[in-house]
């Protein structure tokens, strides 16, 4: 994740992110690409992280089978309140570092 944020061809692997999210017909692959994706938002900065769960909550959309269930329901349930408070902590220091 730290080597994305400084890449040059961000828009080309997330053109190719969203295209195997659609397509993929192991719905644990998807799964186990949306764990990751989630985890590597809180190293990311706030306008990728955005980008990344706007696409996440477009593919959960436009496919019927990927619901926030099992293991990833369980996953935001324990970690709801704290990434939350942490999300939030991360903006606040990054806007406080740009001003």
């Amino acid at each position: 994740c730290p080597q994305f944020v400084h890449s040059t061809k961000n828009n080309l692997f997330l053109n190719l992110l969203y295209r195997v999210l659609r397509h993929c017909q192991e719905v644990e692959v998807v799964y186990g690409l949306i764990k990751r994706i989630l985890q590597c938002c809180l190293t990311m900065n706030v306008g990728m992280c955005c980008g990344l769960l706007f696409m996440v909550s477009t593919v959960m959309r436009e496919r019927g089978d990927v619901v926030v269930k099992g293991e990833l329901k369980t996953l935001l349930e324990q970690s709801q309140l704290g990434l939350l408070f942490e999300v939030l902590n991360n903006v606040a220091t990054r806007r406080r570092r740009e001003v």
